[in-house]
């Protein structure tokens, strides 16, 4: 599965994803790492989500020569379109939750979409891309990672703070969740600036400072319930 949110400033949004990825059935089940954001046209970032379904389609329509013209309140409606397209003539099965974030117009914004096979009906079940509101996750995502961006994304964090919000969102999920884990990698789309993603080996390092504060959030929280004697 996996677990991806996004969350919004006033100039800039974040994409935050866990790594671990899962593949196989009853008879042997393993996990693996996998790359979850990747830049769209240069400007705005893609997670995928479910399974590698997703990233495969982007990489199709990649290959294809798609290009956003610009506006992208009309460009990621034909995006995820094609995307649908692909994914049928393709004969694909499986899950795919898609999430494209961005600043466009000096507005951070984020689209989500998906992709699943019906096999009663035999067609694809597909909504459409819709633009969510100042916080969203996909994937794993019925638990406390959306009560978390929303309880505490106040308007005054400053980029970093926010993106140590972020973090600590989907770390804590990790810790939780089964079907989420290994290393968080981060997406940072602000003003007019390229994509800044810390993904790998160098972007965990530079990371590296938020996962410690992370964790001492995790236990500062621990020990204040541990401390509580009522009176």
């Amino acid at each position: 599965m996996t677990s991806i949110a996004a969350v919004q400033g006033l100039d800039h949004v974040i994409m935050i994803a866990d790594k671990k990825a899962t593949q196989g059935d009853n008879g042997g089940y393993y996990t693996f790492s996998m790359e979850k954001l990747a830049v769209v046209n240069g400007k705005w970032v893609i997670g995928f989500a479910g399974t590698s379904i997703g990233r495969d389609l982007c990489d199709r329509i990649e290959k294809e020569g798609f290009r956003f013209s610009g506006d992208l309140e009309r460009d990621v409606y034909k995006y995820a379109d094609r995307m649908k397209d692909v994914y049928q003539e393709c004969n694909y099965k499986g899950p795919a939750f898609l999430m494209l974030s961005g600043v466009h117009n000096d507005m951070p914004q984020t689209y989500t979409w998906s992709l699943n096979w019906d096999s009663g009906r035999r067609e694809v079940l597909y909504e459409g891309a819709k633009r969510q509101s100042a916080n969203a996750a996909i994937g794993a995502n019925q638990h406390g990672a959306l009560y978390l961006l929303n309880a505490y994304n106040d308007k005054r964090l400053t980029l970093d703070q926010r993106i140590l919000l972020g973090y600590f969102t989907v770390a804590e999920v990790a810790k939780h969740d089964p079907r989420v884990g290994g290393p968080v990698e981060i997406a940072v789309m602000q003003g007019d600036k390229a994509p800044q993603l810390y993904v790998g080996e160098d972007g965990f390092k530079k990371l590296e400072v938020f996962r410690c504060e992370s964790v001492r959030i995790s236990r500062l929280l621990s020990d204040s319930f541990l401390s509580f004697a009522r009176r």
